[in-house]
Parts: C-alpha cells; structure tokens; sequence
C-alpha cells in the first residue's frame, strides 16, 4: 500500500501548503487505517483511480485554468487582445473573507502580474463593460445565486440596476468557476430567472473545467461522484428514515443501470462497493457525534436540510480547501473525535 499512497501523495501534495500543511504518504496511511482492514488497499487503488479522473485541482493547475478561462473568455467577447479586455474587465471580489473568490483573485492578479498585464480591476464599480464571477465550485449554488442576484440587484443611479444594464445588453456577467454540478447548475439558473426575468438565463455566461453530472432527472448522467444503490444495511435504511426532511426522497439511491455505462469508477462492481464503504464509515462519524448534527449534515457531506437524502457526495478537490459536501470521510476533523479526515480544512472541526 505504501507505493499507492506515494502516488496519491504525488496528486494532492500541495494541499494547504501555503498554510503550513504537508501531507506525506503516511497521512494517507494513517488515513486508510482507520477503515476495515480488508478494505484498505482497495480504498487507496480506487480513489487513486478517482484522483487521475482530474477530481484533483493543484495550485499551478489552477493558476492555467484560470489564464486560458480568461483568455477564452475575451476572444468570446470579440476581443484580439488581453490587454483591451483587461481594461474594460472588473472581477468581481463580493465573497466573504475565508471562502475561495479572495484567493482566486489574488492568484488571477499574481497570474496577470507574471504575465506583464498592468490591467487589472476588481470590485463593483459602473463604467466597465465586462464583469467576471470567479470561484472554485458551483454545488447546491446557493453561495453563487446569492452573490450574482445582489450584485445585479444593486441600484446604480435613477433606479437604474446593474440587471438593467445585463438586460440591455451594455454589460456582460460571466460565472467562472473550475467545477459545476449539474444540479446546482439547473437549480441556479431556474432561481436567477424567478428572480429576475427568463431572459437573464441566455445574459449570464456560466463556464467550467469540470463537470459533476449528478442530476436526477436529466439522460444520460455520468454519476461521477458518491450516489449509492439499494439495497443499503438496516442502518442505513433507518437513518433515512429517521430524517425530517420531506423533499427528494424517492431519488435517496442511484437507480439500477445508472450510469448505463460506467466511466468514472474502475468498474461498476468497484463503484458500489467504494460508495457502500465511504456511506457506511460516514454514517459511523454521524453517529458518533455527542451533540445533535446541523440538520445538513449527512454521512456523504451537507446537502439542503430538507432533502431526505444521504448527502450531495461531491468528489472534487482544490488545493486550497475541499467542499463540505464531500463525503465526510475525507475532511471530518473534530478534537477528541476518533476519526480523522485526510484533508485537514478551514472553518469546519478544528
């Protein structure tokens, strides 16, 4: 197991190292260690497996993504060069300090700055024609739906809002972003247009590096992250059913045959057996908690608190931080807590 672990290390070595953290081979084994013995080498040949999908966004990886999403993004618009777009280009910086868009942008400015680019605004401010959203993911889309609705809901001058001047074509939005689920994809755009008019869905420009097909009702999904199958252990069949949430239970499991082809996992057989594992270790976690869970908080990572369902299961991975609705195996990390999550995360455990 020590060579899988190497390789895996190889993968994910920079996480959080402009933090201070080193992962080695032996945090990998440390992690593995804490699942069935008969299951160890199996769990570090699938994830590995898994992690040369590309569910794995390093720092210097990032950094490309980020120039050729720009790059394309201007030559779209009918730009010939970098330097024009720049300058009539603000990226949005609306998080909250902590989450990702802050970093995204310091490392956007430092890509420019490299690339001998002096251009370079960010904020909101009128007078530019171009408006960029970055951030690492876009899952359930709340973060992102919240953010763009404010933005656009802001009053300029003369009750004139930024979405007047999207819906009169005199500014341009893009939502960039390394990965999006299917899901929250649909969901975001159904919700902008609610909000604002069905028009807004064709203003806004949404792009992507990855995509998470999870959503349940579309053809054809690849189902590339964790979406178990009946039939489950009592205890897991319990647990949902001890749950008060009343929305999406029928769509709790992946139905039989799907995917109808299986591309993502080394096989189908590995599939629902790596899924049954992770689902079964994070319902021991949940469990195990002494004070009653966020209402979110499910075995394969938070999900709305209506939905009756195991968790959103989300595999993918930056180096800055992994989202929460990942399965709680790879960031669970609690004082005192016995299990211990591979990747060590900002503003969750400790």
């Amino acid at each position: 197991m020590e060579l899988i672990a190497n390789d895996i290390c190889a993968i994910i070595s920079d996480y959080q190292n402009e933090v201070g953290v080193q992962l080695t081979p032996q945090n990998v084994l440390d992690w593995v260690s804490q699942f069935e013995e008969n299951d160890q080498e199996f769990i570090l040949t699938e994830f590995l497996h898994l992690l040369n999908n590309g569910i794995y966004i390093s720092r210097s990886k990032a950094k490309k993504l980020l120039y050729e999403n720009i790059a394309s993004l201007a030559r779209q618009w009918g730009y010939s060069d970098i330097t024009n777009f720049l300058k009539e280009t603000s990226f949005l910086n609306i998080q909250r300090a902590g989450k990702s868009q802050p970093e995204l942008i310091a490392l956007l400015r430092e890509l420019i700055l490299e690339l001998g680019y002096i251009e370079f605004n960010e904020g909101i401010e009128t007078g530019f024609k171009n408006f960029i959203y970055v951030d690492d993911i876009l899952a359930t889309g709340n973060t992102i739906y919240n953010d763009i609705s404010a933005f656009l809901a802001q009053t300029i001058s003369d009750d004139i809002k930024f979405v007047d001047l999207l819906l009169a074509n005199k500014i341009r939005i893009s939502v960039s972003v390394f990965c999006v689920q299917s899901w929250g994809m649909a969901n975001t755009r159904w919700r902008l247009m609610k909000t604002f008019s069905d028009s807004i869905k064709s203003k806004i420009l949404f792009r992507w590096n990855y995509e998470i097909q999870n959503h349940p009702s579309f053809q054809n999904q690849v189902y590339n992250h964790i979406y178990p199958q009946l039939p489950q252990p009592k205890e897991v069949t319990v647990y949902l059913a001890s749950l008060t949430a009343e929305r999406h239970g029928n769509i709790a499991f992946r139905g039989a045959n799907k995917p109808a082809v299986e591309s993502f996992f080394s096989s189908s057989a590995n599939r629902i057996k790596f899924e049954n594992i992770i689902l079964l270790k994070g319902l021991q976690i949940i469990e195990k908690i002494n004070k009653t869970p966020n209402p979110g908080l499910r075995p394969l990572g938070f999900i709305s608190p209506s939905y009756k369902t195991l968790g959103l299961g989300t595999l993918f991975f930056t180096w800055r931080n992994i989202p929460n609705n990942c399965p709680l195996v790879f960031w669970w990390r609690v004082t005192g807590h016995e299990f211990v999550g591979l990747f060590p995360v900002k503003g969750r455990g400790e």
